[in-house]
């Protein structure tokens, strides 16, 4: 890891005219930044963007991640409204950016894409529904393998455009649910993004480090499938105290390190 040159997109769309606002998200936006700095074994080069359109959003993919080579890690996040039924990304413009749009500006990134989702119904981006139940299942599994046969036969579904080879996608909630707000500031937290940071050692309330609850091994380093392992049941945890089966953490592939 110590050869690869790591970047990171941040999309934090609040919305500012809109009934529908989420100033949480530029809050979001800006931990996230802190904490991908603070990671001195994998320097991130962060390239930040608030409120901004959907050409802009797939505009932005290719400038902040110029230069990318097959070694290398780009990072985008997305923290914003998710649109019912597809998941797709909304502009500050109102538009929607697919997954399938997503993807085919990402496919021109070379080296391994880390996408990371707080927004509703995102699931369908790796096509994680309602209907499966813990991390892990052979429901997960069969999801995976028809999303990948589909994108092998060139006949790619609305759903599980990412999951796909070089792709390692974590989002908020299945494709059916909502992601939520943690009501613990005047502007709110993202549910998923505070806990996400938690696992990864960034304590988001109080905008400092924190201990790396998702060194499950305690090798001193977080890999893919630990930090989603600690947020799925972290989220987990406190979902089911306060919003029973509201929201649950999915990724794709669960298992990778």
């Amino acid at each position: 890891y110590r050869n690869r040159t790591y970047r990171a997109l941040l999309i934090g769309n609040t919305y500012p005219n809109s009934v529908d606002a989420l100033p949480s998200c530029e809050v979001d936006a800006d931990s996230m930044e802190k904490m991908l700095k603070t990671m001195n074994q994998t320097p991130y080069k962060v390239t930040k963007k608030i409120d901004v359109t959907a050409s802009k959003i797939l505009s932005s993919i290719s400038t902040a991640f110029s230069g990318a080579k097959d070694s290398d890690v780009s990072l985008f996040y997305y923290s914003g409204h998710g649109a019912g039924g597809t998941g797709s990304l909304i502009g500050a413009d109102g538009k929607g950016v697919t997954f399938a749009q997503l993807r085919a500006a990402l496919d021109k990134i070379p080296g391994d894409k880390i996408v990371i989702l707080d927004s509703c119904y995102s699931g369908n981006a790796i096509n994680k529904s309602s209907t499966e139940s813990g991390t892990g299942s052979q429901t997960d599994m069969e999801a995976y393998v028809d999303a990948a046969m589909e994108a092998f036969a060139n006949d790619v579904t609305k759903s599980g455009e990412l999951a796909r080879s070089k792709y390692y996608v974590i989002t908020a909630c299945r494709k059916d649910q909502v992601s939520r707000v943690l009501p613990v500031s005047d502007q709110g937290l993202g549910l998923f993004t505070y806990w996400f940071e938690r696992a990864c050692g960034w304590d988001e309330l109080n905008d400092c480090r924190f201990d790396m609850l998702g060194d499950a091994n305690g090798d001193g380093m977080i890999t893919f499938s630990e930090a989603y392992q600690k947020t799925y049941s972290m989220v987990k945890e406190y979902v089911d105290k306060y919003y029973p089966g509201g929201q649950v953490t999915r990724a794709n592939p669960e298992s990778s390190s």
